[in-house]
């Protein structure tokens, strides 16, 4: 399931995305993969609030993610709610902040 997450990813088909996402999540919940495919293919469509809901239980699941909480900044910072994305950027830059810069300087978001 998540090579077929991956090649969808890629394709950017995002409903099926959210779809084998969810199969993840429910079959296999302690794999970050699934809430962290679902959560960002629900944002490319558009549907930033489910993507936030989405992550949010996977927050305590996987706190050495910082894909998690650098999800949510982007989410907030589409959303204008600078405040909010500060927060999570800065939560994200705790956990891995090599990374969490790297991809800041290329992310659209």
């Amino acid at each position: 399931m998540l090579v077929r997450l991956q090649i969808y990813w890629r394709a950017e088909k995002w409903d099926t995305c959210v779809e084998i996402a969810g199969a993840l999540v429910s079959l296999s919940p302690s794999i970050p993969d699934g809430w962290i495919g679902g959560s960002f293919a629900l944002h490319e469509l558009k549907r930033t609030q489910e993507a936030y809901e989405l992550l949010m239980p996977a927050k305590d699941k996987f706190p050495t993610e910082h894909v998690i909480p650098c999800n949510p900044a982007c989410y907030f910072a589409q959303l204008n709610q600078l405040k909010d994305a500060g927060k999570w950027f800065k939560q994200a830059m705790m956990i891995d902040e090599h990374n969490v810069k790297r991809t800041a300087v290329t992310d659209p978001d």
